[in-house]
This record gives C-alpha cells, structure tokens and sequence, in this order.
C-alpha cells in the first residue's frame, strides 16, 4: 500500500497545516518521502517490533535509542499433576486465553511478559524422549504466542529451567568429556560445571531460537531475553559441594581444595563464567543479536546472610554471584526480589553485596531487572494489604536503579498461595495500570513524547491500518489522548498542545533538528528492501 497520498487529500492538507511550524511541515515531508519511496517498492509482509538492546546501562529501543523499562507480568500455566510449567503444552496452550491476556496489557501500556520452557519430557513437553529435535507441535504454540505478542506491542522473556532430556540432548551432553574431575555426583551442579551438560543446554536454546527465526526472522526481535535459568543456583548437598575434603579441577583446569572454603567459592565462580560464556556465546551463533540474561535469587531468599554462609532454614540452594556473572558475556540480569516480613529489602540485597554488584554493573553497563515479585496472602491477607505492600516494595526497588519490574503473576490461579494480578476483579492490575499509566499522546509507545510520535500521529489518523501494519499497535488505544474512547482530530489538537510544550522546554525548539526523523524513514526504508528480498 502507497501512503503518498498523505499529503494530497483535503483531510490531509487540514492536518498539515495544524503544524505549528513550517520547520515541522518540512521535517514531516521528508519522512513521508522516505516512506512513500520505501512503499511503493514493496509491501511490508509483517513489521517487526525494534530490538531492544543494552546501551549506556540501559534497555533501550534500537529504532528510537529511547529508553525501555519492562513492565508486565510473568504468564504462568501449572501442570495438575506435577505443577510444572505447561504455558506451551499441546492440548493445554489456549490462544484465546493468550489473546484476552495480551489485549489487556496492550490496552493498559503494559510491554513485557515473561514465560517458561517446559523441560520435563514426554508427551506435551518441548521434546518427547526420542525427538531428534524440538516438539513441533509444543514450538507452534510457542510461534502464535510470539506472533500474537508482536502483534500487541508485547515483547516476550523465555525463561528456560533444568535440561531437556530427550535423546538428542542427552547424546550431546554424555558425548562431551566432563569440564571437571574429581566426582561424578553433580546433579544440579552439573548444569554449570560439567561441559556436556553445558552444551546441551546451549543448544537447546539455540534450537529454540532457531526455530522461532526459521518460522518467521520477524519475530526474533520481539524476544527480550532468553534466560539460561529461571533462578541459577548450585546445591550444597550434591557434588561436588557436598563434599568437605579432596579436589576437583574445575572447567578453568584449576585445581580447588574442597576443604577452603575460599576455593569452593571460587569453583562456584569458575563453573559460573563457563556456563554463561559458553550459553550466550552458542545462542548467540543463532542470534546475534539475541540479548541473553538469567534469573536469580539473592542469599537472604534462602535463609543465608552472605556467599559461602549456611542456610538458617535448611535450605541446601546457593545462588550463582551477580558481581560474577556481570563479568560475563551476558547481557544484563534478572534479580528475582518478593517483600517479606522478616527481613528488609535492604537486607535482602546486602546479602548479595549490592553495593558491589550496583558499582560493577554501572561501570560495565549492564541493566538489572526484577522479573519477579509479588505478595503472598499468608503475609498479607487482604487485597489491600497486597497493594499497598507491592507498592511500597516498588518504589524501594526503583529508587535503587532496577530497570523495570514483572510481577509474578498475571492469573496463575493454580498457585493460590500469592496475589496474581487478575484476583479481586484485577484489583492489583489496575492498580499497577494507574501506577504506570501511559504518557499521553506516547502513539509510538516507547515511553517518550517525541518527533516519533508526530510522525506515527499524522499517519494513523490519514491510515490507521497502515499505522497498525507498521507499529503493531491501535490507534484507538495509543492516540486517544483524550481518553473518550474515540481516536479522532480532537486528540491530534490535544497531541499538538502537548508535543509544543515537549518542544518549548527543548533548547532546539526554535530550530528542530531533522535527523532523529530522518532515520525513521530510512529505517523503514530498510525493512521494505528487507521484505522485498525475502519475497
């Protein structure tokens, strides 16, 4: 479809001249040339989200370069049986349920959820025992899912958990000599010190990500994150840390002593830069461009006050080190933070040396995300007590720099234990919609009232399918500045009032540099030449 007409209708022509500057009326023409040109060579199949990227310590969006700050939900299905994951699980995945879902955050200005990988195996996992690759039936739904989020404006974080024991991954992972000696009881630990395990899961996740490109490259970059782990951690009670005496040479051919407790902490750190190294390194052979994470708890969750301190209850799981992995060719972090009553939030966070792993991320740049949080009822009873807790922990969290928050979770009634989002007639959803509303006339939706903005205005107004083709969004929800529910040129005046006084307070408002537009039209000027080669 041309949009070359834009300017040729009488409606159009009333549009333009509601600019308030002949400097803006120029700006916009260039872009719709850019535009215009790109459109008529070809018909943009599906338009991508833009990739989000790590620049500057921050999530940013790659097309705008303006800052992107996950809000959202963690969107959880549990099994009956075992309550394990089945969000994907042939027979159970329901595309209505994902849709309702995914409108709702649209309608909201929510942009993130995060989902798991099932890696149990068997019938409904993501590989029955002799797959020779990935359930094809488990990855379809993982693709609508995908292709619904994009379609919302949604961006998606894949948690991945355990090691997927089909065949396939198993061969890899008992055919690679182990990265270490000196046990052979490693279990849970294995998954970050043994290098067969490590490299099964590497490929896993590449697979995975392949095949999410394969299907359609479109949709590659509406994934935020792949995680290694949902929550990283070794397990003093298997090997080799359950052991207080003898050696083990670790994956950095180092020799440690289990009996220091100094060298079990620096096994635990070498067996954690081989892990993310190599994981990131393999999906990244994939996707290059793929920002690849995991998740963690702190000490404090496990009842331990600092690394290398015994558990108060009991528990034998020591999360991976922060100010460690950073150090890694991971792309930034998801600290996993609940409020509780027995401990601060500051607490909480000494027990990984937050000061140290903050300096160490600022100076890497690298974001720290909470991906989740939440209130559980045996602490806070009521529907109020839950808000009022989940606010007060947010607003200690983001004083402290964390770069966006997901809560866990969007309507998991299968965990009755904790407030999900949709309880009480979505009492908590509402109340995080308020609390992170969107900015008025924020059309392109990326959290900053800029020329992107003028751009996308004038364009869903003159042809909001077109608008809707290109960004994945509707116009009825986005432009709406007004807030009646209607989408009109009443909104455009009020967006017009509100860009103005965005450009007075600018020191370049009387002279409006070109080139950050500019760059839009030639952006999409790419994905049309794009389109057109894939055609």
């Amino acid at each position: 479809m041309e949009i070359r007409h834009l300017f040729d209708s009488e409606t159009s022509k009333q549009l333009a001249r509601r600019y308030t500057t002949q400097a803006q009326l120029i700006r916009m023409s260039l872009v719709i040339g850019f535009v215009s040109v790109a459109l008529t060579q070809t018909e943009l199949a599906v338009n991508p989200l833009p990739r989000i990227i790590v620049k500057d310590g921050l999530l940013r969006n790659s097309l705008t370069n303006n800052r992107f700050t996950p809000r959202g939900f963690n969107f959880v299905r549990l099994n009956g049986t075992n309550g394990w994951h089945n969000t994907f699980e042939p027979g159970q995945y329901d595309p209505a349920a994902a849709e309702t879902m995914l409108t709702n955050l649209e309608s909201a200005g929510f942009n993130t959820t995060r989902v798991f990988v099932d890696p149990t195996v068997g019938p409904g996992s993501v590989a029955n025992p002799a797959d020779a690759f990935l359930s094809p039936a488990y990855m379809t739904n993982v693709h609508d899912y995908l292709q619904r989020s994009r379609d919302h404006g949604v961006y998606t974080v894949f948690a991945f958990s355990w090691l997927v024991s089909s065949d396939y991954y198993n061969n890899i992972s008992n055919n690679t000599p182990p990265a270490f000696t000196g046990t052979a009881s490693v279990e849970a630990n294995s998954l970050y010190l043994n290098s067969g395990t490590v490299a099964a899961k590497a490929q896993w996740m590449a697979d995975f990500a392949d095949s999410i490109n394969t299907f359609d490259p479109n949709l590659s970059s509406s994934v935020l994150t792949y995680q290694i782990e949902n929550e990283a951690t070794f397990k003093e009670d298997f090997g080799p840390f359950d052991q207080s005496s003898g050696t083990v040479t670790g994956p950095d051919n180092t020799v440690y002593d289990l009996s220091v407790a100094s060298d079990r902490l620096a096994l635990a750190k070498a067996g954690a830069t081989y892990w993310a190294n190599t994981t990131a390194q393999i999906v990244k052979t994939v996707d290059p461009d793929a920002l690849v994470s995991t998740g963690l708890f702190t000490n404090r969750a496990v009842g331990r006050s600092g690394f290398g301190q015994p558990s108060s209850i009991g528990d034998p799981r020591f999360p991976l080190n922060p100010s460690t992995l950073l150090d890694t060719d991971l792309d930034f972090l998801d600290l996993h933070l609940y409020p509780s009553p027995s401990f601060t939030l500051q607490q909480d966070l000494d027990s990984i040396d937050w000061d140290q792993v903050k300096a160490k991320a600022d100076q890497l740049g690298k974001p720290i995300m909470m991906g989740e949080y939440g209130s559980f009822k045996s602490q806070h009873p009521t529907i109020n007590d839950a808000i009022n807790t989940i606010d007060a922990h947010l607003d200690a969290v983001e004083a402290e720099g964390f770069e966006g928050s997901l809560l866990w979770t969007y309507d998991t009634d299968e965990q009755p234990s904790i407030w999900n989002a949709q309880e009480s007639g979505g009492a908590i959803f509402d109340h995080l919609a308020s609390r992170y509303s969107l900015l008025p006339g924020d059309i392109y939706r990326d959290g900053v009232l800029d020329e992107f903005d003028q751009f996308f205005f004038y364009l869903a107004l003159d042809d909001p399918n077109e608008y809707r083709r290109l960004t994945g969004m509707n116009p009825d929800i986005h432009g709406d500045v007004d807030g009646n529910g209607v989408f009109n040129n009443d909104d455009l005046d009020d967006f017009l009032a509100l860009f103005g006084g965005v450009l007075a307070a600018s020191e370049s408002a009387s002279v409006p540099e070109p080139s950050t537009i500019v760059l839009l039209g030639v952006a999409i000027f790419g994905l049309g030449l794009l389109s057109r080669e894939r055609a």
